[in-house]
C-alpha cells in the first residue's frame, strides 16, 4: 500500500490506494496548529500500521518556475521526520497546481463550498498519490 500526503501550513491531506489496485481515494485530513506538524505523526503511525503502508508519496510544492519555496523547505524537513519516525521510503512528488485541480474536481462534482474546504487537502493528496503510482507503473 502507498500513502499520499499533501502538507499544508495547518493541514495534512491523506490518501491511500485501494488494496490490490492502483485506484486511490481520499482518506482523511489531519489538522494541526501552525508549525506543529509533528503532532500529525501519531495519526500517521496508526494509518501506516492499519493499512500496511510501504511507501509514502509526499507532495513537493515548487514555485511555477521549478524553484524551491518556503513550503518546499518545510516539506523537506517533514520528509526527514517521516523517514525517521515511520521507517518508510518517502518519495517527493511535484505537486504544482494539485490544490487547484482538486478544487476544480470538487466543483465539477458540485460539492458545496463548505465540503470543498473540508476535503480539498485529501483530494490533493489523492492526486499526488495517483501521480506517484503512474510514475512507477505501480503493480500491487
Amino acid at each position: 500500500m502507498v500513502l499520499g500526503l499533501d502538507l499544508g501550513t495547518k493541514t495534512l491531506g491523506v490518501a491511500i490506494n485501494d488494496p490490490g489496485t492502483t485506484f486511490c481515494h481520499p482518506l482523511t485530513t489531519i489538522r494541526f496548529k501552525s508549525s506543529m506538524v509533528n503532532t500529525s505523526l501519531v495519526v500517521l503511525k496508526d494509518i501506516v500500521k492499519e493499512h500496511q503502508v510501504q511507501v509514502v508519496a509526499l507532495g513537493y510544492p515548487l514555485n511555477m518556475q521549478g524553484t524551491e519555496s518556503f513550503m518546499s523547505r518545510q516539506v523537506l524537513a517533514f520528509k526527514a521526520l517521516l523517514e525517521t519516525e515511520l521507517g518508510l521510503k518517502v518519495v517527493l512528488i511535484d505537486e504544482r497546481l494539485t490544490s487547484i485541480m482538486a478544487n476544480k474536481n470538487l466543483r465539477a462534482a458540485e460539492a458545496s463550498l463548505a465540503r470543498r474546504k473540508e476535503c480539498v487537502d485529501e483530494v490533493a493528496a489523492c492526486l499526488i498519490l495517483d501521480t506517484y503510482l503512474r510514475s512507477v507503473n505501480y503493480e500491487p
